[in-house]
């Protein structure tokens, strides 16, 4: 009697040759290192208009000096471009990114599918709230504000609870041009404007609108996050966290725990947390997070 053939398996596709068992843990973190590598320059070239933009934004000195600066930047988006082309043309991409497709079409549960990034819910604004341990999470912070509501503060009591609060400051109030001025001293050394629309309605709160004086690329991207902040409505928690960007220079990120990412970039987005304490006040600390660590 003939010996029964044994079932046949599914062997691991693998365009690289090596055997499955290489792709150990230590291979695996390189992989990953070398993708979040390639995922901050491909940031970075979302950059690539607005850096040529920019010099010719603002008012020159001379043409020769808006010359300098246009070709400066056009020097750093070319640099920029290669870099990233190189990286997607490295054997080592290639042998990462085969790995990762067959690794989709081997799951047991059979291949996993792609998605587009404008599939998630959130995809454009997603919020930076999160939840921890002893921490409320945002709404529940707010809900508890609502029921424990104390008489509305106007905004020059705010401001004035503001500087007693952070004497190191330079604050600077003009209600009648509804413009408020924040200045950090070094190492800092950040300027910001906070302005704010007449409310549509008596009932109605302002939002307070933040940016920071400079053209550096820095200032441009703590502008975009302090655009879609959540709780522009919140004088306070705004002032809060402009002060907190006195040490943005200095301070590592939460996640990654750097001081700079792959793109030379500080950890400029923030996140407040609200402790409540065991005598009932409240206290907020602030994370920060580079653009991608969030």
């Amino acid at each position: 009697m003939a010996a029964t053939k044994p079932p046949a398996t599914k062997a691991f596709a693998n365009p690289t040759g090596d055997a499955p068992s290489d792709w150990d843990e230590a291979r695996l973190q390189g992989a990953l290192t070398h993708l979040q590598v390639m995922q901050a320059q491909l940031r970075q070239l979302r950059d690539t208009v607005p850096s040529l933009l920019r010099p010719i934004q603002r008012e020159p000195s001379s043409p020769e000096t808006l010359y300098a600066e246009f070709r400066s930047a056009a020097t750093n988006v070319v640099g920029n471009m290669r870099d990233f082309q190189g990286k997607m043309k490295d054997q080592k991409t290639k042998e990462i990114l085969g790995k990762a497709k067959d690794s989709r079409e081997q799951t047991s549960d059979g291949p996993i599918e792609s998605w587009l990034v404008s599939q998630h819910a959130d995809w454009l604004d997603q919020t930076v709230v999160r939840s921890a341990n002893n921490v409320k999470v945002e709404e529940e912070a707010q809900g508890e504000e609502q029921a424990d509501q104390k008489p509305e503060e106007t905004i020059a009591q705010t401001v004035q609870k503001f500087m007693a609060a952070h004497t190191d400051l330079t604050v600077k109030l003009d209600e009648a041009k509804r413009h408020i001025n924040v200045v950090l001293p070094a190492p800092a050394k950040l300027n910001f404007n906070v302005t704010w629309d007449p409310p549509q309605s008596p009932q109605a709160k302002p939002t307070f609108k933040v940016q920071p004086r400079g053209n550096s690329r820095m200032h441009t991207t703590m502008g975009q996050f302090l655009l879609k902040r959540p709780r522009a409505d919140d004088l306070q928690w705004t002032l809060e966290m402009i002060a907190s960007y006195f040490d943005v220079r200095t301070r590592r990120c939460n996640k990654c725990e750097k001081l700079m990412n792959y793109a030379n970039e500080f950890s400029v987005m923030r996140e407040g947390q609200t402790i409540k304490n065991e005598d009932g006040t409240k206290t907020t600390t602030w994370k920060a997070f580079h653009p991608g660590c969030s």
